[in-house]
């Protein structure tokens, strides 16, 4: 018999050091198999027989569908027997056991003694942390409180004395999420959180880790309470110290389900600078190192540990790799509490047994770790020390795991033989809602099991932390006598045990200061913005181009009345025309590197200071450049340059460091970017306007803004360095006022104080930086922003009614799937310095998929499953920059070539769930769905039963009435989210059904339910091909076909499920015992082991497997290569065109408008926005006035009034269309097709409201409140000018939006270009060049500006003295002198109008254009 996976060498999974056993069959995932004297041929596992717990029939698992037995007596463990231990003995003898010198006992979690510290791992051998222990005591959460998130108020009945409903009738709502929850752990234990989908296991975890928002706590608390020194001694025990907030924040490490990582870095350097962040100062280098090499070696990522992390815009490691990655960061940190959300999920079976088994290493130093998990395999039982499972949010087991099982034995629950007792624990706790028998039989029992807790005697399990100090589990419960009575599993024995009692060597070791923090972290800082170096030429483009095209906007002015206009308009825009634009990238990328930052809890100002340093460079070199380029090409004043030049290169960086500091403090006070723009932009309007350009005289109650406006000063210093003692040679037959023609009177006009020194600006610039700065570090350190909102249940007609599918009548033909000698190579070109590099995804594969039947893709991470899943769904694959794929081989449908046709069969059920929009039920998401993908003949009360059949198929009746959530909104759990993105593929019964790990974040009961649900539709003709990351012993049986596929896309086995054991066996690779799980098997034989000591024997093995394979099917191919290939006469059939207008428009129309009217604040915000606007601006402009400042007030009212409205039309765009786009995207590659068209215009038709709405809102402050002229005809002109142009900037969103896919681009791309229309749009500069001036007819802006100036100009006069005309105080003496500056002789508003809304339409079929062409076409 051949030797199976040499995983450790004799060495102790993840420890590296012996664990005395023989390498033949050493599986870090292997269930126990009990040998007896026949079964010498047999693996010993002598990883697990920890307690009684492990029980009952871990000695023979085969994880089976539990369905719970009623027995009339408990389950009692069986103890190792005579015949077990002289096994071990003779083993022992015959020199195949080694025990090495440990102090130890049989278990199998072991601690080293002395003499073998230095083989163990790093992170063990450091001194642990203060040891604290959690207490959840009697919490109960609430829902989110209706009264403050209700949009409209609603008068409802509910009846209070109704506590429960009969099964098929309403269901009356929970008040809560967690009800009465106790659980505790101590230090030195591992509490693991069980429960199904939906059971509020994250909730509870965000509690215990305290970062829960956003939901009332009505009672209970959740506390630390420090392990004194008595615990660890024989002293009296006294009580413990309970610990504040403060204090418990940064004892926490938390790893979330959502992965948040510096893009630019790889792998390793991320450790290392976590690492250096936390760890104590006392470290050498080389022992940082030592700790990061095992850690990546543990987590299974010395393949990628030299990858850049990658994100969105940039390929770097996978998702699971990210997982790991994440996971890694917080292990390296050493927190006295670790706490982890689903920390196995996205892992394969071999990483996930080792990172649950360094947990629990670093639990036996005195740390407490809490993770919830939700597909445990049996190895993970013995692993944790206590279990709180949860059911709909209350308590069925909170205890130690060695007494669980017995509990349950009590009240006639027992495993039965061959199951993962994680498993049975889950689906005895779970209600099965799939039809109404099994929801009513398993809610009797769930709850029975709940009372049954509530009830239990005080002599039983018992939660009492918060009223004693409870000795430390390093010192008192891994005593012998205590594990004899509880069966807890011991680490040393008792003398050893006293020993590390009395010298734990538990201490606050001396993290880095303020100086160590700022260096790593300018380290990091540094190393991840001078490798993203697109976006460094993206800033230094964006400043050459503003810079040029503000320069040719301004060019070479002449002097003259215009050119001095234009001139001082550009003192003014010359900073917050660019400015604007650099906010949005800084508040975006702050909002970004803050949730890093809520991560790891550093200290404010090392954070502050060294992301400030890093950026210093192309903080001063991109203003430099834009302003050398202006400067130059608008001629600006010559002599004395290299001073003026400095000046004014000098005034902008202080402006580009004040913007830094007041996007850090947006972000700072709202995390969300949508929110922290809208504050951002309203503060930077604010300064803009209090400037004392855009109005003049500024009133008194907002004069004061003036002070903190980084604008006010850059414009005094711009403005003086151009002006102040210059004489112009103006034409003196110009109509215009000659008195602007003295540098002195132009700065008097503009209210001015030449004899000020502009080194008092320069002071004010700092001051203004420096304060932001320190605003933004002191909210930062006292104010925790960020969080989400939980969604409320939505009331529904139709809760609790039932309703029958009838017969939908579709055909569908069978469709065999085959691939064909397929191989895809992705390759990067190299440029200089850069190498070629390429790598192997699928490696010539050849695999069969039967129309009828079940087809698993089992193999580990990077076996190229997905991939070869997308492309047998048609997706395109993205390469990353500088690089393609390289594809030969054929797919086959019904021995057609993949096609249009083909694809129009197939359904994708992908990994991401993030396309469904948020604001929509269950109900509501399935119920489109179907009217959407089934046919057009079918009624609508058909589709809808179809819907609410697939809705109770899945297990979703629990929350078909509460909101799917998004990022910003907590709505169903991921499980939940994962299941419906199954049903909606599911809801139109496809030919073939792809489906990429449908199991991936369910419990093991849904799981099971949901393959089940899959085999029944195989079962009706159907092809389905689904890839399964940890499958249960159960799962397997359901399949017919396993695929398996090592790493880098080899075949290692394709054929039946029922084959495949027995062909491993035939190749010397036999299963340790008949219940022993053969999918893991399996994973284990193909996965390579990440550790070094097993490395090279792994590797060697799989070759040889894939090898062997691939000559038995060469053996195959060469005897039948006579055969002749039959093609199929009947030609595949279309599965689905595009549904027709008439049946998409009212579905979506309405699904949209729901979403939005749900969404309050963009809403109110989209109905609000643009009045809301006037009603800043009219806090400045007041009514306008006939005085010497009239002429330059309507100049600055028309500018702002044009200039910065299409940027309310970005933003309100952004707030929604990313979400509808997704949703889009995603339904037009699947039977939910429709056109362009339909999405087009009913996007068009729910905004339009809006924009019609704002823009007479804003018309009826600012034409009518600020005091202009106005009539019927001045008023409608008005309002349909801010109309055209926020309809232009939500046209502009639409068409980049629809390709690219990051926000903060989008918005930056578009913000540049709107910046750039209003720079041309004949106001802000009178001297732009003819063919720039002609390019500018094609946007909304150039129209408007006319009609606005033409129709405030004619007939209007000021009041002006002789005094303030000679001194340049009055610009211009009458709209007809205004006139004259434009230069317009054309004062025909129609026309204009005409052109107008010409141009806003076409814009908007741009954007039809856009999209249709990002989803392949006009239909």
């Amino acid at each position: 018999m051949s030797e199976l996976p040499n995983r450790s060498n004799g060495v102790i999974p993840s420890l590296g050091a012996p664990i005395g056993i023989s390498d033949q069959n050493d599986r870090p995932n292997m269930e126990q198999h009990v040998p007896s004297d026949s079964d010498n041929n047999e693996s010993l596992d002598t990883r697990k027989e920890s307690s009684a717990s492990t029980l009952v029939s871990h000695n023979n698992l085969s994880l089976q569908t539990v369905k719970p037995a009623k027995l009339s007596q408990s389950h009692e463990p069986e103890p190792e027997s005579e015949s077990n231990q002289n096994f071990i003995s003779e083993k022992e003898n015959r020199g195949e056991i080694q025990i090495p010198p440990y102090t130890t006992n049989q278990h199998e979690i072991l601690i080293p003694s002395k003499s073998n510290d230095n083989d163990i791992n790093a992170l063990l051998n450091l001194p642990p942390p203060l040891p604290f222990h959690l207490s959840v005591e009697g919490l109960t959460i609430g829902v989110p409180d209706k009264k403050v998130t209700s949009w409209i108020p609603k008068f409802l009945k509910k009846d209070k004395d109704k506590d429960h409903s009969a099964i098929g009738e309403e269901t009356p709502k929970k008040k809560w999420i967690l009800q009465d929850v106790s659980c505790e752990c101590r230090s030195g234990e591992v509490l693991a959180i069980l429960g199904g989908s939906g059971s509020g296991k994250t909730t509870l975890l965000n509690s215990i880790a305290n970062r829960l928002s956003g939901l009332p706590t009505e009672s209970g608390q959740v506390a630390y309470y420090s392990a004194t020194a008595a615990e660890h001694s024989n002293a009296p025990v006294t009580p413990s110290k309970k610990l504040r907030k403060g204090e418990i924040k940064r004892r926490i490490g938390f790893v979330r389900q959502q992965d948040y990582l510096v893009e630019c870095l790889t792998v390793r350097e991320t450790l290392t600078y976590a690492a250096k962040l936390r760890l104590p100062t006392s470290l050498t280098d080389e022992a940082i190192t030592h700790i990061v090499d095992q850690t990546i070696d543990e987590l299974g990522l010395r393949d990628a540990a030299d990858t850049v992390v990658g994100g969105p815009l940039r390929k770097g490691i996978s998702g699971g790799e990210k997982r790991r990655l994440s996971i890694g960061c917080v292990l390296v940190t050493l927190p006295s509490v670790l706490i982890l959300d689903e920390p196995t999920s996205g892992l394969d079976a071999f990483t996930s047994y080792l990172l649950l088994l360094t947990l629990s290493h670093l639990a036996r130093r005195g740390r407490t770790v809490i993770l919830s998990i939700h597909a445990p395999r049996s190895d993970a039982f013995d692993i944790f020390d206590r279990i709180a499972l949860l059911s709909k949010g209350e308590i069925v087991y909170s205890g130690l795991r060695s007494e669980c099982l017995g509990w349950f034995g009590e009240l006639d629950q027992h495993v039965e033989k061959g199951v993962n007792p994680l498993d049975f624990l889950i689906d005895i706790s779970t209600i099965d809602n799939r039809t109404l028998d099994a929801e009513e039989e398993s809610r009797i029992r769930v709850s029975a099991l709940i009372q049954a807790w509530k009830t239990r005697s005080p002599s039983k399990v018992k939660n009492d932390l918060s009223r004693r100090s409870i000795s430390s589990s390093i010192s008192s419960s891994n005593l012998p006598e205590t594990a004899n009575d509880t069966g807890n599993i011991n680490t040393v024995n008792s003398g050893e045990d006293e020993k590390l009692a009395k010298s734990s060597d538990a201490r606050d070791e001396k993290r880095p200061g303020l100086w160590k923090q700022t260096m790593v972290l300018t380290a990091r800082s540094h190393r991840n913005v001078y490798r993203n170096v697109p976006q460094l030429i993206g800033f230094a483009v964006q400043a050459v181009v503003l810079g040029v095209i503000i320069g040719v906007t301004y060019y070479r002015l002449p002097e003259t009345p215009t050119g001095i206009q234009s001139l001082k308009n550009l003192s003014f825009q010359l900073i917050p025309g660019v400015f604007y634009l650099q906010q949005v990238f800084w508040i975006y990328k702050f909002c970004t590197d803050l949730i890093i930052f809520d991560r790891e809890r550093e200290d404010v100002t090392p954070y502050i200071l060294s992301d400030f340093i890093s950026w210093l460079l192309p903080s001063i070199l991109s203003p430099s450049i834009y302003v050398i380029c202006v400067y130059f090409i608008s001629r600006l004043r010559p002599d004395d340059l290299a001073a003026r030049l400095f000046t004014s290169i000098a005034s902008t960086i202080l402006v580009q460091f004040a913007t830094q500091g007041l996007s850090l403090l947006a972000a700072s006070i709202l995390r969300s970017f949508a929110a922290a723009s809208m504050f951002g932009n309203s503060l930077n309007l604010l300064m803009i306007m209090s400037s004392g350009f855009i109005v003049v005289h500024v009133p008194a109650y907002v004069s004061w803004i003036r002070w903190i406006s980084p604008y006010f000063y850059s414009f005094r210093i711009i403005a003086t360095t151009q002006f102040k003692d210059r004489i112009f040679d103006c034409p003196q037959d110009s109509a215009a006022n000659l008195n602007q023609c003295d540098g002195n009177n132009v700065l008097n006009g503009l209210n001015f104080d030449a004899s000020i020194n502009i080194g008092a600006w320069f002071g004010g610039l700092i001051g203004v930086t420096i304060a932001e700065y320190a605003i933004a570090c002191f909210v930062l350190w006292i104010y925790p922003a960020g969080g989400v909102k939980h969604a409320s249940e939505i009331e529904s007609r139709n809760r609790g009614k039932e309703s029958d599918v009838m017969e939908s009548n579709m055909t569908r033909d069978k469709i065999d799937v085959a691939i064909k000698n397929l191989t895809l190579i992705w390759e990067r070109k190299g440029r200089g310095a850069v190498k070629d590099k390429s790598k192997t995804i699928l490696n010539d594969i050849s695999i069969d998929f039967p129309a009828g039947e079940i087809s698993a893709i089992l193999g580990p991470s990077g076996a190229g499953k997905s991939t070869l899943l997308q492309l047998l769904a048609g997706r395109s694959l993205n390469p990353g920059p500088l690089s393609r794929f390289t594809q030969s081989g054929a797919l086959l449908f019904a021995g057609e070539p993949q096609s249009s046709t083909s694809q129009s069969n197939v359904a994708f059920v992908e990994q991401d769930d993030d396309w469904h929009l948020p604001s929509l039920t269950v109900r509501e998401t399935l119920r489109y769905a179907a009217i959407l993908r089934l046919p057009d003949k079918m009624p609508k009360r058909q589709k809808i039963a179809r819907a609410e059949t697939v809705l109770r198929m899945l297990g979703l009746k629990d929350c078909a009435d509460l909101p799917v959530g998004g990022q910003l909104l907590k709505g169903i759990s991921g499980g939940e989210k994962r299941r419906l993105s199954l049903a909606v593929q599911m809801i139109n019964d496809p030919a073939v059904l792809v489906v990429d790990e449908p199991t991936s974040g369910l419990d093991a009961s849904i799981a099971l339910s949901v393959m089940q649900v899959l085999r029944d539709i195989a079962a009706t003709g159907r092809t389905v091909i689904a890839t399964i990351h940890q499958p249960r012993s159960d799962i397997w049986k359901l399949a017919d076909n396993v695929i398996l596929l090592a790493k880098g896309g080899v075949v290692a086995f394709n054929g039946k499920r029922a084959e495949a054991v027995e062909y491993f066996t035939s190749i010397g690779h036999p299963m340790p015992s008949e219940f022993f799980n053969p999918a893991d098997h399996l994973l284990d034989l193909v996965s390579v082991d990440p550790r070094p000591q097993g490395y090279e024997s792994s590797l060697v093995r799989v070759k040889n497997l894939t090898s062997k394979w691939s000559a038995q099917q060469s053996n195959k191919e060469s005897g039948q290569e006579n055969e002749k290939v039959v093609s199929s006469d009947k030609s595949l059939k279309r599965g689905g065109g595009t549904t027709s207008m008439r049946i998409a428009l009212p579905v979506v129309l309405e699904r949209h408008y729901k979403n939005l009217w749900r969404r309050k604040d963009i809403f109110f915000n989209r109905l609000v926005q643009t009045p809301l606007l006037g009603g800043m601006f009219i806090l400045f402009f007041q009514r306008l006035t006939h005085g010497p400042s009239g002429a330059q007030d309507r100049i600055g009212i028309v500018i702002e009034s044009t200039a910065s409205i299409a940027f309310v039309g970005l933003l309100n765009a952004m707030a929604i269309f990313p979400a509808d786009r997704n949703l889009y995207l995603h339904e037009a590659k699947s039977s939910a097709r429709y056109s362009p068209t339909t999405f087009v215009i009913t996007y068009t038709l729910v905004e339009l409201g809006f924009e019609l709405l704002g823009g007479f809102g804003f018309a009826a402050i600012i034409n009518i409140g600020a005091g202009m002229q106005t009539s019927v005809r001045i008023y409608f002109e008005f309002a349909i000018t801010i109309w055209a142009m926020v309809n232009m900037g939500e046209s502009f969103a639409m068409i980049f939006g629809s390709w690219i896919q990051t926000e903060g681009l989008t918005v930056t791309v578009v913000s540049t270009i709107l910046s750039m229309i209003g720079q041309v749009s004949g106001v802000i500069s009178l001297s732009v060049p003819t063919w720039l001036a002609a390019i500018a007819w094609g946007t909304c802006v150039k129209a408007a500006t006319r009609i606005q100036i033409i129709n405030e100009s004619v007939g209007l006069m000021f009041n002006c003295t002789q005094d303030q005309i000679s001194s340049g105080a009055c610009v211009a003496q009458s709209g007809e002198q205004l006139l004259a500056l434009f230069g317009w002789k054309d004062l025909n508003t129609a026309r204009y109008m005409g052109i107008l809304i010409a141009v806003a339409v076409a814009w908007r079929i741009v954007a039809w254009l856009s999209i249709a062409g990002r989803v392949g076409g006009l239909r």
